[in-house]
């Protein structure tokens, strides 16, 4: 009993980061465009620096980094 506790626990903790990181980009600020009829043409989800930019059929197509602040 100890041993499929332990194993559990051992799955459990190496799949938890991965639903972490796919939570928090889920969760990214989403911004719509609309043509003059309001169909979508398209969407961008910006998390951190990076942005992702999809079509209209949601396909993903491409991304942009914008470089990080440097301090002074």
């Amino acid at each position: 009993m100890k041993t499929i506790i332990a194993a559990a626990l051992m799955t459990l903790t190496s799949v938890a980061p991965a639903f972490a990181a796919s939570t928090v980009q889920r969760d990214a600020p989403t911004t719509r465009f609309y043509d003059a009829r309001g169909n979508v043409t398209g969407s961008t989800s910006t998390y951190g620096t990076t942005s992702k930019l999809y079509g209209a059929d949601g396909r993903l197509l491409g991304t942009a980094t914008a470089p990080r602040p440097t301090s002074r």
